[in-house]
């Protein structure tokens, strides 16, 4: 439960973030988020590599879902789910954000997230 808690903390600055169209920096989330410290080495990464991550993630989806039209917790589902499939099992980070998205997100969303997610990391684990 605390690694869910945790999770959805990080998810929820990066939403924010998508929501407002304000680059995070790691001062900005200092100032207004109250995070543990593995927290903000999570979302340091994210920011560091955002770029890249938001381009890994556009490559799996049709060319009609743009980057935009996905909803801003999709997105931050979607680079939380990124980062944390790097380094941790695929199956458990698969299941665990396809439940997150069925809790805060209506409809359908779950399936996109899981085939995306699905799609990362195989990704990475051809350049294992």
């Amino acid at each position: 439960m605390a690694q869910t808690k945790s999770r959805m903390n990080v998810i929820n600055v990066i939403y924010v973030s998508e929501l407002t169209n304000e680059r995070l920096t790691k001062e900005s989330i200092r100032e207004d988020f109250d995070l543990s410290e593995i927290e903000l080495k999570s979302l340091d990464w994210i920011i560091t590599k955002y770029d890249g991550l938001k381009k890994l993630l556009t490559t799996f989806t049709k060319d009609s879902w743009t980057w935009t039209r996905m909803a801003p917790l999709e997105r931050a589902m979607l680079l939380f789910g990124a980062f944390e499939l790097s380094f941790r099992d695929k199956k458990i980070v698969i299941n665990e954000l396809v439940i997150l998205s069925k809790g805060y997100i209506s409809g359908e969303s779950y399936k996109f997230i899981n085939a995306i997610l699905d799609k990362v990391a195989n990704y990475y684990e051809t350049k294992k």
